[in-house]
């Protein structure tokens, strides 16, 4: 058996007392369930021993490529200090567990030991071995830490076999089988509505397809990731996936502190888990956490050195972030990117820019086009300009990306080779102040820096002041209607309820926006505005005049949340053209845009 050990310049991460290894368990037995449960064992095992601070664990994806025979020579090679490695039989209904402790550096057997428990109890049996494990590698370590890592929800032998299987199926990364494992997990949870770890399978799932380019069901898939991670952490605050998903998905909905949170979370649970360090890396990149992506993604290449060039996509991306143009290129090399991520291709075009390469630039530009045009857009004659707006739209970076001035070079480009893509990039080259709708998004241009970000209403009503400086908008005109100065006599149960409902939705925009909840904050505006509006419809009614309460103060009230709101968003990515906005912006019944000095900006 032939086998890379990775990048030798790869150091092992500091302060590490002693790195051990955990072999798959055997299994002596041709019961197909007994070879999931060998699997559980052999991963409750290495997650209970990651938790120690003073270990380091060897990620399973290395150990499951060893050969048992061979393992402690190749373990020699990759400098780990101990190697655990047992096995799985049957005797009558008894299932014996056997632990092997051997000595890596001279193949001494220090500890060797068997349990015969009965079937139900092996869960139970976990927390044992792992006592004894631990208690012989390192005698200092707290083994009450120990006792707490260790303690897991007990659930049913079959549920615990459902979830087992489910994971299996997760790790072939195809949507059939994303699908065929939330079946398992959904009947796990049937038989106990309690077991977290099954929502964390479905959550991790529902993330799959959201990472493997479903965007057919984006959406669907953003939302299945996010609520059943929630549901997971809510009932075991110690599964380390769980945080880790669930921070995924605050990123995406860029909710950059919480996601933040949750991968911290995440990585001190289990500071030693392979596959969850280098999506955290991943994560990091995009909240600007360069020196921390790449620190967790070069523990990750230690800890699993027989990645297989899986990991090398993410450390492209981190170098890439860092301006280390040349060694994102040079991982590039090593894999092929039409089957990582859709944009992936684009920027290793900005890369070879970067490095005065304008001819791969190109090539790689090219690929990036055909892959939107084939799995995104599904459509062969999609424009270049709605690839370009999608990648900005998809990449939730917390201060804009290094793919933001190639960009601008692209649209120069593109404009030598259409009239209406050399008309559109002229107006981009030569506004100085800019706040363009384009699609789904706004184009903002201010102190000759660019950025592209999701329009909402309220961006629409900044717009409609800058084109107009110094002039007083009416919050009426802001909202789309005529000036109403009441709304009509109804009822006094009638009026409550108006009144009610709109203090209601009020309470809503402000908790939602308090908590950076954009869905909901949308939600709630929008149904606020189509309120006042019916409620504004009616005014005069009869000829009455209401004495309490006006549509104009509403109006007022809906217009100032949502262009501060819109500041608020825009700061995330321009926060000089915000903090303009939001010093020379009066907003009131009349609206003003008050430029220190003359201003023309094109919208």
């Amino acid at each position: 058996m032939t086998m890379r050990l990775g990048n030798p310049e790869i150091a092992p991460p500091e302060k590490v007392a002693v790195s051990v290894a955990v072999l798959p368990y055997q299994v002596f037995s041709t019961d197909e369930n007994m070879r999931y449960l060998a699997i559980g064992f052999t991963e409750d095992l290495v997650a209970d021993l990651s938790r120690f601070s003073g270990l380091s664990i060897l990620s399973l994806l290395t150990t499951r490529q060893l050969d048992h025979l061979t393992a402690a020579q190749t373990l020699g090679m990759l400098h780990v200090d101990y190697m655990v490695s047992g096995s799985f039989r049957m005797k009558g209904d008894q299932l014996r567990i056997s632990t092997r402790l051997t000595k890596v550096h001279n193949h001494t057997v220090i500890f060797a030991d068997h349990q015969d428990i009965p079937f139900a109890d092996l869960q139970e049996q976990e927390d044992a071995v792992g006592r004894q494990i631990v208690g012989i590698l390192q005698q200092q370590i707290d083994f009450d830490l120990l006792s707490q890592g260790s303690k897991k929800r007990q659930t049913t032998p079959v549920a615990y076999e459902l979830w087992l299987r489910g994971m299996a199926l997760l790790k072939k990364g195809t949507s059939n089988s994303d699908r065929e494992a939330r079946g398992l997990f959904e009947s796990a949870l049937q038989i106990d509505p309690g077991f977290a770890r099954a929502y964390t399978g479905i959550s991790l799932s529902y993330f799959n397809e959201w990472s493997c380019q479903l965007w057919d069901r984006w959406d669907v898939s953003r939302k299945g990731a996010f609520e059943y991670a929630q549901q997971a952490v809510q009932l075991n605050e110690d599964d380390h996936v769980a945080w880790a998903v669930l921070g995924r998905a605050h990123l995406f909905n860029e909710d950059y502190e919480q996601a933040q949170h949750c991968l911290y979370k995440s990585i001190r649970i289990n500071p030693n888990d392979a596959h969850n360090l280098v999506q955290a890396a991943f994560c990091f990149t995009y909240l600007g956490l360069l020196e921390e992506a790449e620190a967790l993604y070069r523990k990750a290449l230690f800890l699993h050195p027989l990645h297989h060039d899986e990991y090398l996509p993410y450390g492209a991306l981190i170098y890439f972030e860092m301006g280390r143009f040349t060694d994102c290129l040079e991982l590039a090399l090593k894999v092929n990117f039409e089957t990582v991520w859709v944009d992936a291709a684009l920027i290793l075009a900005a890369a070879s820019h970067y490095t005065g390469d304008e001819r791969a630039a190109d090539q790689y530009w090219a690929v990036y086009l055909q892959q939107y045009r084939t799995k995104i857009a599904r459509n062969p004659e999609a424009a270049a300009l709605d690839a370009i707006d999608w990648h900005v739209k998809v990449n939730p970076y917390r201060q804009g990306s290094k793919t933001a001035a190639f960009i601008s070079v692209l649209m120069v480009r593109l404009a030598g080779r259409s009239t209406t893509a050399a008309t559109r990039t002229e107006k981009h080259e030569t506004a100085a102040f800019a706040f363009r709708r384009s699609g789904e998004f706004r184009e903002a241009i201010f102190q000759g820096k660019r950025v592209n970000v999701l329009d909402t209403k309220g961006f629409a009503d900044i717009a409609r002041l800058l084109v107009s400086p110094g002039k007083p908008v009416h919050c009426l005109e802001l909202m789309g209607g005529a000036r109403v100065e009441g709304v009509p006599l109804l009822d006094q149960k009638a009026k409550s309820a108006y009144w009610k409902k709109l203090q209601a939705l009020q309470e809503d925009m402000a908790e939602a926006e308090s908590v950076n909840n954009t869905d909901a904050l949308e939600k709630a505006t929008r149904d606020y505005e189509e309120l006042l509006a019916h409620v504004s419809s009616i005014a005069g009614y009869k000829g009455k005049e209401r004495t309490t309460g006006s549509s104009v103060e509403k109006a007022r009230a809906a217009v100032t949340l949502r262009i501060r709101s819109a500041i608020r968003k825009l700061a995330k990515h321009h926060p000089e053209m915000a903090a303009h906005l939001d010093d020379r912006i009066k907003t009131g019944t009349f609206c003003r845009y008050l430029p220190l000095s003359e201003v023309v900006w094109e919208v």
